[in-house]
C-alpha cells in the first residue's frame, strides 16, 4: 500500500506542493472525461465531484462509490471519502480492494482503530500479498503496540517481496529499539526497491548517525535532501553530524537553510490549502511560486509562476517571480520578456513602490548583458 502512513511524507508533501494544477479548460461534457482532467492536474476533490451526479443513476454502483470515496481521500477530505467507502463496501463486503482503501483513508484521518477493523476485515478475505497485514501492523504502530506491530509486519514483508511499507516500519522500530545494524539493513531494502525513498534516506542517515558513522550518516542526509529538499529532520540532523565532525562552518549553514525551509514551508503549507480549495487561484499559486523561489527550486517556482500567469487576475508578482526564477535557471531571454512586462505593469500603477521598480529594473539590465542558455 502506498500513501502517507507507509512511506513518509517528505515526497508526498512536495508533491502536493507543486503538483495542484489550475482547473482544466477542457470543454468536455463526460463526467469520466472530466474527472480524468481533473485527477491527471492534481485536483482529487474537484474529480471526485464530477462523479458524484453519476450516483444520481447508479447509487448501487460499488465500484463508482469506491472511485469516489479514493479521491476525496487523496484530497484528504477524510469524512467524504469515509462515506463513499463505506457505502462501497456495505454493498460489496466481498471486495477486498475496497476495505483496503477505507483501512487506508482511515489511518491518513488518524482513525487508527476503525482502521484496524478495516484491515482485519481484508485479511479474513484474503492476505497472500501482505498488504492487509501491513495495515494492521501500520496501525498498532501508530497505537505504540511495537510487538504486535512487529508481528505483522514482518509476515507482511515474507509475503510480499516488494512492499517498501513493512520494512520502512520495521526499520523504525528496530531504531528505536536501538539495534541499529538490523534497522540500517531494513532502510537499505527500502531503498533497493525504490532509490528516490527520501524518507528512507532520512531514516537510514539517523540510524547510522546513533551507530557512531557520521560519514555514512552525512551521505544519507544528503541523498534526502536531494530527494525532497522540504524535509527539515534530514537539514537538520545533517548540520548536527557536520559539527560533530567540527565542519563548523558547513554545519551553521546548514542549520540556518533549516530554519529558512522551515519557514517558507509553513507560507507553502497555507497557500497549498487555498489551491485545493480553488486551484484557479492565481494569488495563492504566485505565493506558492515565491516560496519555492526562496527555497531555490527554480525549475517548480517558474512552473507555479507559469500557472498563474494563466489567470486574468495574475498579480504583478508572478511575472516579477517568473523573471527571477529564470534568471537562477539561466534562461535570460525569458527573465528579460517577463521583467519587461512587470515594468510595463508597474510603471502603469500608482501604487508601485521606488523598490519594485528598481528590482525589475535590475532583471531587464541584467538580462540584457547574459547570452541565455
Amino acid at each position: 500500500m502506498a500513501g502517507i502512513p507507509f512511506r513518509g511524507i517528505g515526497a508526498w508533501t512536495l508533491f502536493m506542493i507543486v503538483g495542484i494544477q489550475s482547473r482544466p479548460t477542457s470543454t468536455a461534457t463526460n463526467p469520466t472525461e472530466r474527472e480524468a482532467a481533473l485527477e491527471r492536474s492534481g485536483d482529487f476533490g474537484g474529480a471526485a465531484r464530477a462523479l458524484e451526479p453519476l450516483l444520481a443513476s447508479a447509487p448501487a454502483d460499488a465500484a463508482l462509490n469506491a472511485k469516489i470515496g479514493s479521491l476525496w481521500s487523496a484530497a484528504e477530505h477524510y469524512e467524504n471519502a469515509e462515506k463513499f467507502l463505506s457505502k462501497a463496501v456495505e454493498i460489496a463486503p466481498g471486495e477486498r480492494n475496497y476495505w483496503l482503501s477505507l483501512g487506508e483513508a482511515r489511518i491518513r484521518g488518524q482513525q487508527f482503530h476503525p482502521a484496524m477493523e478495516a484491515f482485519l476485515r481484508a485479511e479474513k478475505i484474503d492476505d497472500s500479498d501482505g498488504k492487509a497485514g501491513n495495515g494492521i501492523g501500520a496501525c498498532y504502530f501508530s497505537l505504540g503496540d511495537r510487538d504486535s506491530a512487529k508481528q505483522y509486519l514482518q509476515r507482511a514483508a515474507a509475503r510480499n517481496a516488494r512492499m517498501i511499507g513493512p520494512r520502512h516500519l520495521l526499520g523504525r522500530i528496530a531504531l528505536d529499539e536501538g539495534l541499529f545494524d538490523s534497522a540500517i539493513q531494513q532502510f537499505k531494502e527500502c531503498l533497493q526497491l525504490d532509490p528516490r525513498d527520501s524518507e528512507s534516506q532520512f531514516r537510514l542517515g539517523l540510524a547510522f548517525r546513533r551507530a557512531g558513522s557520521p560519514e555514512e550518516a552525512e551521505r544519507a542526509f544528503r541523498a534526502a535532501i536531494a530527494e525532497d529538499p522540504l524535509h527539515l529532520g534530514a537539514r537538520m540532523n545533517l548540520g548536527q553530524v557536520l559539527n560533530l565532525m567540527k565542519r563548523d562552518s558547513e554545519g551553521l549553514a546548514e542549520i540556518e537553510a533549516h530554519g529558512k525551509v522551515a519557514r517558507n514551508k509553513q507560507i507553502l503549507t497555507f497557500a497549498t490549502a487555498s489551491l485545493r480549495l480553488d486551484p484557479s487561484d492565481a494569488h495563492s499559486r504566485a505565493v506558492v511560486g515565491s516560496a519555492l523561489l526562496n527555497l531555490e527550486l527554480y525549475g517548480e517556482a517558474l512552473a507555479q509562476f507559469r500557472e498563474a500567469l494563466r489567470s486574468k487576475k495574475a498579480p504583478v508578482s508572478a511575472l516579477v517571480g517568473a523573471a527571477r526564477a529564470c534568471a537562477g535557471l539561466g534562461e535570460h531571454n525569458a527573465q528579460l520578456q517577463y521583467a519587461q512586462k512587470a515594468l510595463t505593469v508597474l510603471e502603469n500603477d500608482p501604487r508601485a513602490t521606488a523598490g519594485e521598480l528598481e528590482l525589475v529594473r535590475g532583471l531587464i539590465a541584467a538580462a540584457s548583458s547574459k547570452p541565455s542558455k
